[in-house]
Order: C-alpha cells, then structure tokens, then sequence
C-alpha cells in the first residue's frame, strides 16, 4: 500500500496556484484589453508577484519532476 507524500502535494498545490497567478496576470494583460478597451498594466507589486510566482513554479516544478522520476524507477 503506497502512502501520500504530502511533501509532494504541497509542491503540486503551490505549482497550481503559482500557475494560476501567471495566467490570470497574462490574461489581465492581453486579453482583457481587447474585451474592454482599456489598456491595463501591472503595478511594481504585480511585477514582484508575477516574479515570485516564476520562481515558484519552477522550484515546484522541477520537485515534482525529481520525485516523479523516483517513484517510476
């Protein structure tokens, strides 16, 4: 019987929300634009969250990978 790794699921949770803050940023850039007209920009605290969550899901990303490439060997 296997048991959860909650480790993992913490990576994979934080992988997911740092995605979502990367789309939804990207969505408020350039598509939003042309649904409303207004053109839209990112705040000095935008740039830093946006930076913060490329950081994370690369770090979880590549856990994710090293701990997949455990579990099938």
């Amino acid at each position: 019987m296997k048991r959860i790794n909650w480790k993992n699921v913490s990576y994979l949770l934080m992988l997911l929300v740092s995605l979502s803050v990367i789309l939804h940023d990207f969505y408020r850039l350039a598509l939003e634009p042309i649904f409303t007209g207004y053109l839209t920009s990112l705040t000095w605290f935008g740039v830093i969250t946006l930076g913060i969550s490329f950081i994370a899901l690369d770090k979880s990303f590549s856990q994710l990978k090293s701990a997949w490439i455990r579990c099938t060997q």
